[in-house]
């Protein structure tokens, strides 16, 4: 996310900041006495493209600021190690990391390749480029950082120098901010706009007033570029950084949350995809909320935890208190991904189990190539939103076995893993979760316990259908991957992290062993495949490792360039209009009649409802919000093996179940059906006296049962 500054006009005194903001400020500096200045906004976890201070606060190091020498470039060598202090800045790596020289050196390649390709005006979108750097002789650097003045070492007129400081001057022919279709305001395409990227000074040598000097010559070169606004962004808690830019004339504009993109995508979810994101979070939370709503088979028997629709019961109450869900092509990945982008947003308990995944596996030192970077007490933090992924989705523990013995297997101190560590947080978390389950089932509940009995011991799963044991492999989650899979292998043989790829095809394997198989179950491992087809986009463009340095010439570029550049049009053509239509357009039909509905029962014109449906197929109570009475076709499993539940035995026979049914029931005002069955039961609703009064369209084509087109509402006549 980000926040913007921008420059003051005439007077000296910065306009007053803008506090209202989440994550990232964006800054801005204007030259001009006459002209009023504005910004745009960016966020980038890229080397190319990370403008801010580094944030590390060692002991100061106190250096002679007379041989200090504040200069643009002049050479290759000196860009060279300019590129080797972004790495070891921006990055931090340890030295004891496996392999990291050569990593550390890779990255450098590629950073050292688009600094000189930006600087000769060879990358699209950049006008003139400057790289400012901050130099001390190598004999006044070595004495205090050894290791800083070997890795970022130059030479220049017979002289031995080091780079403490860098950043680069982009004179942009665009603004970072309008590719996100946010033009900035007041800015015409006249005016001669820049943009500070890259800024870091050495962690050692902080708090020397070294990053002053480099924004005060980036300020001067820039006017001589003919730049009026000069933009620069920072993280919002790197409060050093930001007292500089303010310190240095910049004044806050703006800001940019990165969560917009999911915000978005929360909202353009408009469709069904799955019974539970209504009946298993929404419905409950309304009924613990409002005192009313349908609790489902499972709630009876005690196999569904309390935990995840009380975070839903929380905002009801909110409600009814008032009477009123390498970095950047990964982000790429998993925001255009049809199946993420369908599926992540909605009120699924499996989406929720993702999220607490992917978090979860950050703070592992045994998942992660730079272990050392995490400290072990962070596991702690692995276990508990690990446990907590268990205690809402029980079968998460699939997951988090692969894990365990993993680190188990690498940890030195395995007594103290299990008994300090795995033993007291499993503890108390699922004690939570218990004591949350006593108090809404009014009784002691061992959900895990039950849910697992159900669904792995006696394959209660098995009564909604089965698929064959290769599903997942060669329909599931190819489909859920789509046109990503082969991005995704290549980048596992590329990156060669076995262990993360191993957990995709430990839970694959696992889930695979199951009768009753859906997409969804396999959502938490979705994420890490994406991620994989992220590192192979982002080396499609790496330089040739045969070589000490990266090849330059422009027919390579331009091959790689073109490479990355078709890849990621395919991926998004063959992704976006997928993720939009199901999202807004397949199965909507549900979700639009219970909107319908609702609309009705406040004004008065619903007094009861009868679903002729498949059960659950439309949301209930959590979306009419009106206590009024409502039936559905139940679908409880049998203990009877071959018994038909209500459900199968309108789909064998629609006609003959609905005049049985008719016997016994107190005549609704309303009947919701599907057209395939309306077609079947248009005779019972002349008798009885219904007409058609509203249809939504549904699908274009079947899922797992007949074609569904659209939804009928039929009510009493001359109601």
């Amino acid at each position: 996310m980000a926040i913007l500054f921008t420059p003051f006009s005439y007077s000296f005194f910065p306009k007053k900041l803008n506090t209202n903001f989440s994550a990232i400020n964006g800054y801005t500096y204007n030259f001009s006495n006459r002209y009023p200045f504005h910004s745009s906004v960016l966020c980038s976890s890229q080397i190319s493209q990370q403008p801010q201070i580094c944030s590390q606060t060692p002991s100061p190091i106190l250096i002679d600021k007379s041989f200090l020498c504040v200069s643009e470039a002049k050479s290759e060598n000196e860009l060279w190690a300019a590129s080797c202090l972004r790495v070891r800045t921006f990055y931090g790596f340890h030295h004891e990391i496996l392999n990291i020289e050569d990593h550390t050196k890779y990255l450098t390649e590629r950073e050292f390749e688009a600094l000189t390709e930006r600087i000769a005006g060879k990358r699209v979108g950049f006008g003139r480029v400057s790289c400012i750097n901050a130099t001390l002789p190598f004999s006044e650097v070595s004495n205090v950082a050894y290791d800083l003045s070997t890795s970022c070492k130059f030479s220049h007129d017979n002289a031995d120098l080091v780079v403490v400081g860098t950043l680069d001057v982009n004179q942009c022919i665009r603004l970072p901010d309008e590719i996100t279709g946010m033009k900035p305001k007041g800015i015409g395409a006249d005016f001669a706009r820049g943009y500070l990227s890259n800024v870091c000074v050495a962690g050692e040598l902080q708090r020397n007033g070294l990053g002053y000097a480099l924004i005060c010559k980036a300020k001067t070169v820039a006017k001589d570029m003919g730049i009026s606004d000069l933009y620069v962004h920072v993280a919002i808690d790197n409060e050093p950084a930001k007292k500089l830019y303010i310190k240095c004339g910049f004044v806050q504009e703006n800001e940019e949350p990165a969560w917009q993109a999911r915000f978005v995508n929360a909202f353009l979810v408009q469709t069904y995809f799955n019974p539970d994101e209504h009946w298993q979070a929404l419905e409950v939370a309304h009924r613990i909320s409002f005192g009313y709503g349908h609790l489902t088979w499972e709630w009876e028997k005690g196999i569904r935890s309390y935990l995840h629709p009380v975070i839903f019961a929380g905002l009801y109450k909110v409600l009814a208190f008032f009477h009123l869900d390498k970095p950047w092509f990964m982000l790429f990945a998993q925001l255009t991904n049809w199946f993420m982008f369908f599926c992540i947003t909605r009120t699924l308990s499996n989406s929720l189990e993702t999220v607490l995944t992917v978090v979860s596996l950050y703070y592992w030192p045994c998942i992660r190539p730079s272990a050392s970077k995490i400290s072990r007490g962070s596991r702690k933090w692995g276990l508990a939103t690990a446990a907590l992924a268990c205690a809402i989705r029980p079968t998460s523990a699939i997951t988090w076995i692969y894990i365990g013995l993993l680190e188990l297997c690498l940890t030195r101190d395995k007594l103290k893993f299990v008994l300090l560590e795995v033993i007291p947080i499993g503890t108390l978390i699922l004690g939570l979760t218990f004591l949350v389950d006593r108090w809404m089932y009014g009784t002691w509940v061992l959900v895990p316990l039950n849910f697992l009995k159900f669904n792995f011991l006696s394959a209660g799963g098995d009564y909604y259908g089965t698929h064959v044991w290769h599903w997942y492999f060669t329909q599931g989650f190819t489909v859920m991957v789509f046109t990503f899979l082969p991005f995704s292998l290549a980048g596992i043989f590329k990156s060669k992290q076995w262990k993360l790829s191993g957990l995709i095809a430990w839970c694959l394997a696992i889930y695979s062993l199951l009768g009753h198989k859906e997409f969804r179950f396999v959502l938490p491992v979705l994420p890490i495949a994406l991620m994989f087809s992220g590192y192979w986009l982002a080396t499609i463009g790496g330089p040739d490792k045969s070589t000490g340095r990266a090849k330059r010439s422009p027919s390579s570029h331009d091959r790689c360039s073109g490479k990355l550049q078709l890849a990621v049009l395919f991926l998004a053509v063959s992704n976006i209009p997928m993720a939009f239509y199901m999202s807004m357009v397949h199965q909507r039909g549900t979700e639009d009649v219970m909107n319908y509905l609702s609309v009705e029962a406040n004004s008065g014109k619903v007094k009861s409802v009868l679903f002729f449906t498949p059960c659950h197929a439309t949301p209930y109570y959590s979306t009419l919000h009106r206590n009024l009475p409502m039936r559905f076709l139940d679908c409880t499993p049998s203990d009877v093996k071959g018994a038909l539940d209500e459900s199968d035995q309108f789909l064998v026979d629609p006609a003959g179940f609905a005049t049985e049914f008719a016997k016994n029931w107190s005549i609704p005002s309303h009947i919701v059906l599907f057209d395939f069955q309306e077609k079947l039961l248009n005779d019972f609703l002349a008798l009885h006296n219904f007409e058609e009064i509203k249809r939504f369209f549904h699908a274009h084509f079947k899922v797992d049962r007949e074609l569904q087109a659209s939804v009928a509402v039929y009510t009493l006549k001359g109601q």
